[in-house]
């Protein structure tokens, strides 16, 4: 958002205060399928494959063009993903290989496509932006903002990195408002 409201000039932007995320979502589904090691990015990697599903009709593919048939069928049975239980926490496990070496080649264009058009790729700006993550997520998005802030030293953006310390997991939008105000305040 921040960058298209500088491109329209009529707004001045000063200060730009986002939450976290997965900016570069090619760099951390590459990583996830090489080597996970983690229930909650492969549970959260498998609500992006779903809604992915349905966004994007060449991505609505059978969850065995995704999945092994184990849990396939367990996709297909219904039962919502944080409700998985993973026997295994590694990629081969839980995904086709076929989807996998797919990816990882850059064979399977479209889902490689979709991941591309949703990330977030760095831009001049002469606004400050500060990120914050929360200390207590089950997910690991702290390397995504090292490798975003480090997207945008050719553009000499001033980005900072702040780790919310107060933040719960359960509820992580309260601690994010109080510690977005309170850097509006700076």
């Amino acid at each position: 958002m921040h960058q298209l409201i500088e491109k329209n000039e009529e707004i001045l932007i000063n200060k730009s205060i986002a939450g976290e995320g997965l900016f570069l979502k090619n760099i951390w589904v590459k990583d996830l399928l090489l080597n996970n090691q983690d229930h909650g990015d492969l549970k959260y990697f498998l609500k992006l494959v779903e809604s992915y599903k349905l966004i994007y009709p060449k991505l609505s593919n059978s969850w065995n063009y995704y999945l092994t048939d184990v849990y396939s069928d367990i996709m297909n049975s219904g039962i919502q993903i944080d409700s998985l239980e993973f026997k295994s926490i590694n990629s081969e496990s839980v995904f086709n290989i076929d989807f996998i070496n797919g990816v990882l080649s850059g064979k399977d264009v479209d889902f490689i496509e979709a991941l591309a058009f949703n990330e977030i790729d760095s831009w001049e700006t002469k606004s400050s932006v500060t990120l914050f993550y929360n200390k207590n997520n089950q997910i690991n998005f702290l390397n995504q903002a090292k490798s975003f802030k480090k997207s945008f030293e050719e553009f000499d953006t001033p980005i900072k990195l702040k780790i919310n310390e107060e933040s719960l997991y359960e509820n992580p939008v309260l601690p994010f408002i109080l510690k977005a105000i309170e850097e509006l305040h700076y």
